[in-house]
C-alpha cells in the first residue's frame, strides 16, 4: 500500500510546480487552488500543517478571473511562501516519505 495514498505529496509537488512557472501570478494563484483543492485537512497529520493547508486553500480560492488584480502580488507571494513550507513539512514527513 503507498504512503502516500490520497497523493498529497505528490499535489503539493504538482502546485509548487504550478506556483513557479512563467505566467503571470494570479494564473499560478489558480493553478494552486486547482491542484489542491482535491485534498482534505485531514490528510494532514499535524496540527500546524492542517493549518497551512487550509490558509493556501482558502486564499488561493479567492482569485476571481473577472478581477485578477483584487488580491495583492505580497499576499501571493506570502501563499506561495505557506506552499514551499508545507510541501517540506510533508516530504519530510516519514508517515509519506
Amino acid at each position: 500500500m503507498s504512503k502516500d495514498p490520497h497523493g498529497t505529496v505528490k499535489r503539493l509537488t504538482d502546485a509548487l510546480e504550478a506556483a513557479a512557472t512563467g505566467v503571470e501570478k494570479h494564473m499560478r494563484l489558480r493553478a494552486v487552488h486547482q491542484e489542491l483543492m482535491v485534498l482534505r485537512p485531514e490528510e494532514f497529520p499535524g496540527e500546524y500543517a492542517r493549518e497551512l493547508f487550509e490558509s493556501i486553500l482558502e486564499y488561493s480560492g479567492t482569485y476571481e478571473p473577472s478581477r485578477p488584480t483584487a488580491i495583492s502580488h505580497p499576499d501571493i507571494d506570502q501563499c506561495f511562501k505557506q506552499l514551499w513550507e508545507l510541501y517540506w513539512l510533508m516530504s519530510s514527513n516519514d508517515q509519506y516519505a
